[in-house]
């Protein structure tokens, strides 16, 4: 069943009869181990100490400057947060926005909205444009955070 740090949210929405998980909560996994190469960080982190967050909360600023921007400068300062600090400073641009397209997708859409895994790959292998998986309308779901409702606190931790 996973740990809770990689469960879908719709997974806590539902009653405890009907939590199944789904080729999309698998989905939503595959993006929180995406946005967790990206960042260098775990999916929930010591923002400061005994303060931890979901790395998805946590994401969600970053990667909206660089998805509602019409020209993604991945070497601008404000983008510099978001990558690991052990990337090389000449990183494949092209490859980190697949990255970045990828994991939004799988993240921040609702269940039913989330690409198949097949989508994924062909993003990933550079068989199709990363923007059509994650289009400029698709940022409303990254208001207030996220568009789920708040993630249950895993024993020791705050989503704050």
């Amino acid at each position: 069943m996973g740990t809770p740090d990689y469960l879908a949210p719709e997974h806590y929405t539902q009653d405890d009869q009907n939590k199944k998980l789904t080729d999309k909560s698998d989905v939503f996994s595959f993006g929180v181990v995406l946005l967790e190469l990206i960042t260098g960080k775990l999916a929930a982190f010591e923002k400061e100490r005994r303060e931890y967050i979901f790395l998805t909360i946590w994401a969600v600023p970053l990667l909206k400057q660089i998805l509602d921007a019409d020209y993604q400068d991945l070497d601008a300062e404000n983008c510099k947060e978001i990558f690991d600090s052990k990337l090389p400073n000449n990183f494949e641009k092209n490859d980190m926005k697949k990255l970045i397209y990828s994991a939004a997708s799988c993240v921040y859409k609702p269940a039913k909205l989330r690409p198949h895994m097949c989508e994924r790959v062909k993003v990933l292998n550079g068989d199709m444009e990363p923007k059509t998986i994650w289009v400029r309308s698709d940022c409303k779901y990254l208001y207030n955070g996220s568009p789920y409702a708040p993630f249950p606190q895993a024993q020791g931790t705050s989503s704050s």
